[in-house]
């Protein structure tokens, strides 16, 4: 007998019904009219007389009634107060972002991650992307959300999303009001990249190597937003992601199509192989089930662009 079958038992000694109880229990009215037989067959005796109108409780389930209903208001008790302690000495899950991934992810996704794990204190920090990585493997970070880094040895990968890659290209280098640019254009350009330790930067470099093409590549900056403001002053090009294009957006600069279209940007969950806080793991699941692989802004940016 468990806890469960103890407190279906007073719902059905309560309304008389066992598919009311059952809609109650949120279980359906077969699950329920076993347990409540499986219940008779342990305690040897019938609980209950069944006919059309209902069930109702013999003069033994009465009797028990009291006691059963003593022993489901204990047990809500013990949970309310094992929840309570659990909440004083919540344990920390400490999640790092790389620079730029805030404004990928979902306004409310801290939020949503607080009301799903209300049993842990989850503290956040930024920092530049091979920083939370550096800081992950010192043990300073549960888990990182960021970008492809470059270096994934011993970490498990969970992509939670993807994002359209577009390319800003300043007004004073190239003129793309008549047509976007292809590939073979863009081999003429030089673009400022975060270096060529990053998945993302080689990749791009790969696409072009494949075509014959050269792929100019300026890395003396680590920092994004500094990469955006030369863009700006019009030192060179970049690429941007989806979420990133209203950062860059001005007059003098363009931001267009990158000619391989199937090419994105990936965000994902990183975090060390091995077992786990049960606090941690429950943060992983939580952030995991909320990011099916799509391209949730691509739409919302196009129609921006297009303006």
């Amino acid at each position: 007998m468990n806890i469960n079958q103890i407190e279906w038992f007073c719902l059905a000694c309560e309304h008389r019904s066992f598919a009311k109880a059952a809609q109650l229990a949120h279980v359906s009215r077969q699950a329920f009219s076993k347990q409540m037989s499986n219940m008779e067959r342990t305690l040897g005796y019938p609980l209950f007389k069944r006919d059309e109108i209902g069930v109702h409780p013999t003069e033994r389930a009465l009797a028990i009634y009291p006691a059963a209903l003593d022993c489901v208001q204990c047990y809500r008790s013990f949970v309310q107060v094992a929840d309570d302690q659990l909440l004083e000495s919540k344990p920390i899950v400490r999640i790092g972002f790389a620079d730029g991934i805030i404004d990928a992810l979902p306004d409310d996704f801290l939020f949503q991650l607080e009301q799903e794990c209300p049993y842990c204190q989850i503290t956040v920090e930024k920092h530049y992307v091979n920083r939370c990585v550096d800081l992950l493997r010192e043990d300073e970070l549960d888990m990182v959300i960021c970008s492809t880094p470059g270096s994934t040895a011993g970490l498990r990968e969970r992509i939670l999303t993807r994002f359209p890659i577009y390319v800003a290209i300043p007004r004073a280098i190239m003129d793309c009001s008549m047509r976007e640019p292809t590939l073979e254009d863009l081999s003429h350009l030089e673009f400022f990249a975060l270096g060529n330790d990053f998945p993302n930067d080689r990749e791009v470099e790969a696409l072009f190597e494949e075509r014959g093409l050269s792929f100019r590549m300026n890395t003396q900056y680590n920092d994004y937003d500094i990469i955006l403001n030369e863009v700006r002053r019009g030192r060179g090009c970049t690429f941007v992601p989806a979420t990133c294009v209203d950062a860059i957006r001005c007059a003098s600069v363009q931001i267009v199509d990158f000619p391989l279209r199937d090419h994105t940007w990936n965000i994902g969950l990183y975090y060390e192989e091995g077992l786990h806080a049960h606090a941690t793991q429950q943060v992983i699941d939580a952030i995991c089930a909320h990011f099916p692989v799509t391209q949730p802004h691509a739409e919302k940016h196009v129609a921006a662009i297009a303006q």
